[in-house]
């Protein structure tokens, strides 16, 4: 769910990649395009940290930039826009996730004007490998 501080909600969808393989056995790579019910898109990339709390429980951290396009959706003040958030999951032992997460999109005041936006979502994920079984 996009603003979720605002009056004008919208549903976001949203089809990341994130490396499997940490760099400096830390960060991941990651990338992604959202659509919004509005017709906003954000293509980004980015880096992400996944911290294991025991077998099963996990939490990210993220930040990333990418392009932005308002269609319907909100102004937020530049084409270029930063994405940040955190999630917090459960990892099945297949690793895949169910996490509930919450993220910022803002142009860190890079435009005119520097509204921002505030993003809850609840997000499925499973290797990639899984697709060419």
């Amino acid at each position: 769910m996009v603003d979720i501080t605002q009056d004008e909600e919208a549903a976001e969808f949203r089809l990341n990649y994130r490396a499997q393989h940490a760099m400096f056995d830390v960060t991941r790579p990651i990338g992604g395009v959202m659509v919004t019910s509005e017709g906003a898109v954000h293509g980004y990339g980015g880096l992400a940290v996944d911290v294991l709390w025991g077998d099963h429980f996990v939490s990210s951290v993220y930040t990333s930039v990418g392009a932005y396009h308002q269609g319907n959706g909100e102004d937020l003040g530049h084409w270029i826009e930063f994405r940040s958030g955190l999630e917090l999951g459960f990892r099945f032992d297949s690793h895949e996730r169910l996490s509930l997460g919450i993220s910022h999109i803002s142009n860190a005041s890079i435009g005119d004007e520097n509204p921002g936006t505030e993003i809850l979502s609840l997000t499925y994920s499973f290797p990639i490998e899984r697709l060419f079984d």
